[in-house]
């Protein structure tokens, strides 16, 4: 327990574009000193390092569930975080959806209207069939058969964030 305390006492390193990371650390501090394993779950993870809102919670010694459609992440995700589950896919009612992957990646979405409004700042790459299940689905299949007990959840879809 003390272990962690002395490590979010003296991490000042955000992850976050805007320092969310942070925030939740601050406000799960009781939870994460006072547990050895916290789980989180973050949809739309993008990269494992940079602009990533979990990542902090990784260098305490957390794991979690990583979502994300872009299909070259998950060998990142094996080599720089592998205490994490990474699920290639997005999260919703569907079987499949379709996936616009742009050249800057943080802007991939499925949403047509983010898309499209997209289109005009960046260079889209290209358009793939992304596997989708419901989150129940998907921790079921990392052996979560029962409730879990998440107490942090980062939702980064652009557009979709409200849907999951």
């Amino acid at each position: 327990m003390f272990g962690d305390l002395h490590k979010i006492s003296s991490l000042s390193k955000s992850y976050s574009l805007e320092g969310e990371d942070r925030i939740a650390l601050s406000l799960l501090r009781s939870i994460v000193e006072a547990h050895d394993s916290l789980f989180y779950v973050d949809i739309g993870c993008n990269d494992p390092e940079a602009g990533n809102n979990t990542k902090l919670f990784y260098d305490l010694g957390k794991w979690g569930l990583c979502i994300d459609p872009i299909p070259s992440l998950q060998s990142i995700y094996k080599e720089k975080r592998p205490k994490d589950h990474f699920f290639s896919g997005s999260v919703g009612p569907e079987r499949s959806i379709e996936f616009f992957i742009f050249e800057d990646s943080t802007a991939s979405s499925t949403d047509i209207e983010t898309v499209t409004r997209y289109k005009e700042k960046f260079s889209l790459k290209q358009s793939i069939t992304a596997l989708q299940k419901p989150l129940d689905d998907v921790l079921a299949d990392f052996g979560h058969q029962e409730p879990v007990d998440i107490p942090l959840s980062s939702v980064d879809i652009e557009g979709s964030d409200l849907e999951v």
